[in-house]
């Protein structure tokens, strides 16, 4: 038997192939049955990062949400979940805070498609800014990137920090 691998563009994990033997032509020691053999996957496990460390938005911005970019290095034949969470000033000031939002989800949907450039596998986080009345020091929202499925988590900045300037 010969088998060949052929070679794709995403991060899939490691492949076992199962073979089991039958015949009627020829005897099989039952021992000898089967075998499995292990596709080592040739590309590595894409990390999962904020695109930026820091911006700021003011506390009156029109729409009144703010959209931070989560990056994946590559591309995964999954869906990868990023799970997010939430701290900061902004957040535990009661009923007056400057945006609202808890730990979620977000997934970065597969890709098998032909290979895309490192860093343009993206999905965003949306936080509602609430506009207050009140004269206040700008507040930092601090977003931390907690989980990840399939992929990996990066290195470089898994915190975000969303500085809310006040109007």
């Amino acid at each position: 038997i010969s088998l060949s691998a052929t070679q794709d563009f995403w991060f899939e994990g490691n492949e076992t192939v199962q073979i089991n033997f039958t015949s009627t032509d020829i005897e099989i020691d039952s021992d000898d049955s089967s075998a499995s053999i292990v596709i080592a996957d040739a590309q590595t496990r894409p990390t999962v990062d904020f695109t930026v460390a820091t911006n700021s938005v003011a506390e009156d911005v029109g729409g009144g949400t703010q959209d931070v970019t989560i990056t994946m290095s590559g591309e995964c034949q999954n869906p990868v979940v990023v799970t997010v969470g939430y701290t900061g000033a902004a957040l535990s000031s009661g009923g007056l805070a400057d945006y609202s939002g808890a730990s979620t989800t977000v997934t970065i949907p597969s890709n098998p498609a032909p290979p895309v450039a490192a860093g343009s596998v993206t999905q965003t986080v949306t936080l509602t800014i609430n506009n207050d009345t009140r004269v206040e020091l700008d507040e930092l929202a601090t977003l931390t990137i907690s989980a990840v499925t399939v992929a990996q988590m990066g290195t470089t900045q898994l915190m975000h920090g969303l500085t809310i300037t006040d109007n």
